[in-house]
């Protein structure tokens, strides 16, 4: 998860929303990031209250 994070703050760092709106491969590599972390925020809910 840290490092789905951290490449989503160096892929945007410096770069103006303008810029980000037009580079779809920023956007693309953002939006995989941010699946990433949303499995593994799904997993470690569910490892965490849903144990059987």
């Amino acid at each position: 998860m840290l490092m789905a994070c951290e490449r989503i703050l160096e892929y945007t760092k410096n770069l103006s929303y303008k810029d980000f709106c037009q580079n779809q491969m920023i956007i693309d590599a953002i939006a995989m990031n941010m699946d990433i972390l949303g499995e593994a925020t799904k997993d470690e809910l569910k490892n965490k209250y849903f144990r059987s």
